[in-house]
């Protein structure tokens, strides 16, 4: 599902659309909007940063790093079990350190709900770190990622500055420094409170603070690229005996294996199939994610009724598979599956309007589409709207 009128991407994107912004910014070009001070201070206040510190206690240095022009600071912050010493963090950045949480949105819910509402409409993996410089510093220097960044300046500021790309898109395992010289300058300027920067993946960056200390939340979107999908076609095919081979003994010098790899390939184009390709790129990143709990954790919630109105989460990613007399769902933690019939239901549910139970598909009982939302409901995936008067 592409961006909808009012969505988080066109709330954070605004005054453009969702829309204008995937077609004329997104793995393109660098963005900058300014924004209301206090727009994103709903997500995590400098308020939080101690209690961050004290109570979820991330652990360096995966969790947690203590930062200054790509140096890490070199005394001795940590307690005797590892967690950080909320002390030794805040004279490190007396020094000049940036503190740097990674994977907040692993650990503060209002964070974690933005991600994940973020990544099922993008639909690609995201995930969030927490910058906290202090004044007249910079964590690092010059460099370029290898996803998208949406940075969402939540207090102070920083001045930055954007370059062109250094590597066209780069995939994960293309790591590199910045070339000398480094590619033309683009955008140099303050990011203040309630701004947002957007900036594509290769391109290079780097930012600093002058007079005042900042904070800000680094998005990152991991793209699943057509290399990603075409293995996972691949993977897909495996039920094909002709791939299921052992290569020859001694293959690495190409002994044996010209003629079966040209035989293989022009084999493919009629084994490979979209829908398949689609459907085992989901499983292979969806299942295995954990959303938010409901509030209801401990409770089966309310008793629902052909006439209840539900709707998709938010922060849910689904994919509906159909075929072979079956259909089903792969989400965000977990797969359902069943007889074909309960396809065209999950996919008015993968809509994500609200609907009331009975009408999810005409072609099912009350009974049947009622046991199909409770099912779901239970599992996490929907929440209810409403009821009918």
């Amino acid at each position: 599902m592409l961006a909808t009128r009012n969505s988080l991407l066109d709330r954070l994107v605004a005054p453009l659309s969702a829309r204008s912004f995937l077609d004329d910014y997104w793995e393109r070009r660098s963005l900058v909007l300014s924004g209301d001070p206090s727009r994103f201070q709903h997500f995590f206040a400098l308020g939080d940063v101690g209690r961050l510190l004290h109570y979820l206690k991330p652990s360096p240095p995966e969790g947690m790093m203590l930062v200054r022009e790509s140096q890490h600071y070199a005394r001795r912050w940590t307690n005797a079990d590892g967690t950080p010493r909320p002390s030794s963090v805040r004279a490190a950045l007396g020094e000049g350190y940036s503190l740097i949480v990674n994977g907040i949105d692993k650990l503060w819910e209002p964070v974690e709900r933005f991600a994940g509402e973020l990544q099922a409409q993008l639909q690609h993996p995201v995930d969030v770190n927490l910058y906290v410089t202090p004044p007249g510093a910079r964590a690092f220097s010059h460099h370029w990622d290898i996803m998208d960044v949406f940075i969402l300046q939540v207090a102070g500021s920083k001045t930055w500055q954007i370059r062109e790309a250094a590597v066209d898109r780069p995939l994960p395992d293309e790591h590199a420094p910045v070339g000398d010289p480094p590619p033309p300058l683009v955008f140099e300027g303050d990011l203040d409170a309630g701004g947002l920067l957007y900036i594509p993946r290769g391109h290079v960056h780097s930012a600093c603070t002058t007079r005042s200390l900042s904070m800000h939340l680094s998005v990152g979107v991991h793209p699943k690229t057509w290399l990603d999908l075409m293995s996972a076609a691949i993977k897909a095919s495996r039920g094909d005996s002709r791939l299921r081979g052992a290569l020859p003994p001694g293959y690495l010098d190409g002994s044996g294996v010209q003629s079966g790899f040209r035989e293989l390939a022009a084999a493919l184009p009629a084994l490979l199939d979209p829908d398949r390709a689609l459907g085992q790129l989901a499983q292979d990143w969806l299942v295995s994610q954990s959303p938010p709990p409901g509030d209801a954790f401990l409770d089966a919630g309310p008793d629902l009724a052909a006439d209840s109105v539900v709707r998709l989460r938010a922060d849910m990613l689904c994919h509906v598979f159909e075929g072979e007399g079956r259909a089903g769902m792969s989400y965000s933690g977990g797969q359902i599956a069943g007889p074909a019939k309960i396809g065209a239901a999950l996919r008015t549910l993968s809509q994500r309007g609200a609907v009331a139970i009975r009408d999810l598909d005409p072609r099912l009982s009350e009974r049947e589409a009622l046991v199909l939302a409770t099912r779901l409901y239970r599992d996490g995936l929907l929440e209810l709207e409403c009821q009918h008067s």
